[in-house]
């Protein structure tokens, strides 16, 4: 296998007759924010524990660190995780339950080395507060927090933004996003909401039904989701062609009827001029706003199967 920070080769992963996990190629680079995006049940959590050592799959192949087989699970102390729900104590508190998975570490001079974590994820006023009285973002942070001790090199966050409001969504991404750039920890996170994973991710992966779709870099997604004029013609290969003597390259001959254009859409009515007087045949021709969501759900077959 390569070089990436994690790398899978036919990962498979199956629950009696179930097919939760079906043949996945994931690969994270060293310091991208890995965005794992699929609806709920799609198989993103199976994925996050194979990777993690929590699961084991039927067939397929795991590169940690550039190690595979039976040597990847020597790379699992490097690897933080925060799966499903945060293992906290309630009625312990914020230092305590962290000096709890400290000493499960082997972890010495605590003190000192949990005041750092709890500057860092944001909880040093909590410090001393029970955990079972904290706001659903505090325990989100606190689990943050107990998955970054040990210094991990990967940091892996199933779903890490569900069920917060708008305040704590956007304290849990700014904590990725700082951890990633002042720490160098490359993260996986898992959402079905694309929309928030696009404020953080470097990197895009869809999955459905077990299957990963696609991976992508967040500009490529972009550029695919980018507003674009939409012409819908029999003769694709003469307007094409139309297109590239008008001077427009950025196009995309999505099919037999249908050709994508980007960087025409403030010349909407010369572009249809153009298409009339070279008599090309169309039956529509308009400008489409592009939509991660609606992109999305395109990909993973509409929203019926939601």
């Amino acid at each position: 296998m390569s070089g990436y920070l994690v790398e899978t080769k036919k990962l498979t992963k199956k629950f009696g007759n179930q097919l939760a996990v079906n043949n996945v190629d994931l690969k994270i680079e060293r310091g991208a924010i890995y965005g794992l995006i699929g609806r709920n049940g799609a198989g993103k959590t199976t994925i996050m524990k194979m990777i993690c050592g929590l699961s084991s799959a039927n067939s397929g192949e795991i590169s940690l660190f550039g190690k595979s087989g039976e040597e990847s699970r020597e790379c699992l102390g490097r690897i933080g995780t925060l799966i499903e729900n945060p293992g906290i104590y309630p009625r312990l508190s914020a230092y305590d339950n962290l000096k709890l998975k400290c000493i499960a570490n082997g972890i010495p001079e605590q003190k000192k080395y949990i005041a750092d974590i709890l500057q860092m994820v944001g909880l040093s006023d909590a410090a001393q507060k029970k955990a079972g009285r904290f706001s659903l973002g505090m325990k989100q942070r606190l689990g943050i927090g107990l998955a970054l001790i040990g210094e991990p090199d990967l940091c892996v966050l199933d779903e890490p933004i569900n069920g917060l409001d708008p305040q704590g969504i956007a304290e849990i991404r700014e904590l990725i996003y700082k951890l990633n750039k002042e720490r160098h920890i490359t993260f996986m996170i898992s959402s079905h909401i694309l929309g928030e994973l696009d404020r953080v991710a470097t990197h895009i992966g869809i999955i459905n039904d077990g299957r990963l779709l696609e991976e992508q870099t967040i500009e490529e997604l972009h550029a695919k989701c980018m507003n674009r004029i939409e012409l819908q013609t029999s003769e694709p290969d003469r307007a094409a062609a139309m297109l590239e003597e008008m001077g427009y390259k950025n196009y995309k001959v999505v099919n037999s009827n249908l050709i994508y254009l980007f960087d025409g859409v403030d010349n909407l009515k010369g572009i249809t001029r153009g298409i009339l007087d070279a008599d090309i045949s169309f039956t529509n021709i308009g400008i489409c706003n592009g939509n991660l969501e609606e992109y999305f759900l395109e990909k993973c077959g509409g929203v019926e199967n939601a």
